[in-house]
């Protein structure tokens, strides 16, 4: 009797998180929809990455070349990867970056000569991701973070596509502040895409 190969499972999406809160709803968009999709954080969040240090995080030895990432992470082993093969987000909160440094970081200029510069999309907050998600309709989560898990938590069950969507709607309302809507929706079209 032979055995049936079984194809790898290649991510399309790696997250570069800003903190905590990113991580944990990243983590609760992955959960309910069951993606294959990988979360990149300092310390599981606990530590800030400021867009000002996003170079440093690119040119670690985890993003620093395409041979790297693929040392660390299942990516599809293509010499030329475009964004259907793999795209690289970046959640962000402005907080107090200056105007120049935010502008290159939303027009992806601070990215120009790095190997992954098409692959790289910039997610941003103004200000914060709290006041984002205030906007939004939601709990304002200023006063105590630890609600965070409670209002987006893990998902150990099945597949829950409404709260994501419910979710992507409600960022809609607020994309002149954020435009987080774009990375939760290309999590919800990826759900297809993953076999």
């Amino acid at each position: 009797m032979s055995r049936k190969q079984i194809a790898p499972r290649y991510i399309k999406n790696i997250v570069i998180v800003h903190g905590k809160s990113e991580d944990i709803i990243c983590n609760y968009i992955k959960s309910n929809l069951r993606l294959p999709m990988e979360i990149y954080s300092h310390n599981k969040g606990k530590n800030n990455i400021e867009i000002g240090s996003l170079k440093s995080v690119l040119n670690n030895t985890v993003f620093k070349t395409q041979s790297k990432l693929a040392e660390n992470y299942a990516i599809i082993p293509k010499k030329n990867l475009n964004k259907q093969d793999l795209e690289i987000f970046t959640i962000m909160d402005r907080d107090k970056c200056p105007d120049k440094f935010f502008n290159d970081y939303v027009s992806k200029e601070m990215f120009k000569k790095h190997w992954a510069y098409d692959l790289l999309t910039p997610i941003y907050n103004i200000e914060c991701l709290e006041d984002v998600l205030s906007k939004a309709g939601y709990t304002d989560l200023r006063k105590n973070k630890k609600n965070y898990i409670k209002l987006f938590p893990i998902n150990k069950g099945g597949f829950n596509l409404n709260e994501i969507v419910e979710f992507y709607e409600k960022l809609l309302t607020v994309k002149n502040i954020s435009n987080l809507h774009l990375f939760v929706k290309k999590c919800l079209d990826s759900i297809n895409t993953f076999d």
